[in-house]
């Protein structure tokens, strides 16, 4: 009975003992914001983001001045023509002019 006491003496001590040289349960995390800032591949993937970037505003740089040069032709080449009698016709008046207030859709009766 002593040898039985003593092992579940020990043992008791032996989980005792372990449970109290464990160490507190650490967590931890990754700045993926400072990661990409400090290393060398983010730093190279900033640059080409950057170069294609510049590259695209370029791109649409040019494309705009196209389009207003283009804008800039029709509207001096449109410049001197007289409205068409179409233009001048009672339909298009009236369907250029805003709604009445109060004007209301049928009711279909769904």
């Amino acid at each position: 009975m002593k040898k039985l006491l003593a092992v579940v003496l020990l043992a008791a001590l032996a989980f005792a003992g372990a449970a109290g040289a464990e160490e507190k349960l650490k967590i931890g995390y990754v700045d993926v914001r400072q990661v990409l800032i400090e290393s060398n591949t983010g730093k190279q993937f900033q640059a080409s983001t950057e170069k294609t970037g510049k590259e695209k505003q370029n791109m649409f740089a040019a494309e705009e001045k196209k389009l207003q040069a283009l804008k800039d032709a029709y509207e001096k080449s449109t410049s001197g023509v007289k409205k068409s009698a179409f233009a001048d016709s009672t339909i298009v008046k009236s369907l250029s002019q805003p709604a009445k207030a109060g004007f209301s859709t049928p009711d279909v009766g769904f």
